[in-house]
């Protein structure tokens, strides 16, 4: 029965935040997160570079870029090198992804991606919803570089969320 002096077309109270780490799970700082990230963009350099190199024919065709009618090349190394980095990613840290949420970056620091929920993500969902599409939108000429940019620029928010942490419903946690 209502009590005496209840709007009862009143919205209902209630108050709801969002779903975050339980007190199992303290956010990683982002100090740490940056770190993870260099070591694994320092891991994925020398083959991608040299996979680069390998494409464009030599080093004098890496180093001046596609010259000379050659507009097409520079365009399909974007695209290949993209894609390659993508998979030698995943071949990378496929198997801590899947045990420990974990790339060999966050591994050495000690952090983990798993779900808002505080659940394992899971190392498809993890390559598939948060990486692969910042990879492939930071390989857009001219507009990748600012998407990227606005991707990390995210972090500074008191959930220090990334945009592709939003788009996979995954958060960084102390490991």
């Amino acid at each position: 029965m209502k009590e005496e002096g209840t709007n009862v077309y009143a919205p209902t109270e209630m108050h709801v935040d969002d779903v975050g780490p339980d007190e199992t799970h303290v956010l990683a700082s982002r100090e740490s997160r940056l770190g993870a990230s260099l070591i694994d963009i320092f891991i994925l350099m020398v083959p991608m570079f040299l996979l680069s190199f390998a494409i464009m024919g030599s080093w004098t065709g890496f180093a001046t870029g596609a010259k000379g009618g050659d507009e097409g090349k520079e365009m399909l190394v974007t695209v290949v090198v993209a894609v390659s980095g993508i998979a030698l990613y995943a071949l990378i840290n496929w198997r801590l992804l899947e045990r420990a949420g974990q790339t060999v970056g966050k591994r050495l620091l000690g952090i983990r991606i798993v779900r808002s929920d505080g659940s394992a993500a899971g190392a498809r969902h993890i390559v598939l919803r948060r990486y692969t599409p910042y990879s492939l939108l930071g390989a857009i000429p001219l507009l990748g570089p600012f998407i990227s940019l606005l991707n990390v620029c995210f972090i500074f928010r008191e959930s220090r969320k990334c945009l592709h942490d939003e788009v996979a419903d995954t958060i960084v946690v102390k490991a």
